[in-house]
């Protein structure tokens, strides 16, 4: 888990500074077959982007052939 904090982001259409805090949650493991990455993003801006608040996460799965298969490549 990591929290980020700052103060001069700049959106487009908004010439202000804005400053935004970033909470990303991330977990990485493996298994017998392969293994598992995500990560979330939740993001939330100050008064001068309207309080705006965004989420962003991505998911990423991976499956080794050979060890489904029982082989050694």
């Amino acid at each position: 888990m990591q929290l980020l904090r700052g103060t001069q982001f700049h959106d487009s259409g908004n010439g202000t500074d804005i400053a935004k805090t970033i909470v990303t949650l991330q977990h990485a493991s493996g298994y017998k077959y392969g293994r598992n990455f995500f990560f979330v993003d939740m993001i939330k801006s100050d008064s001068a982007d309207n309080n705006a608040g965004e989420v962003y996460g991505e998911y990423r799965h991976t499956l080794s052939i050979s060890k489904i298969g029982d082989m050694d490549w």
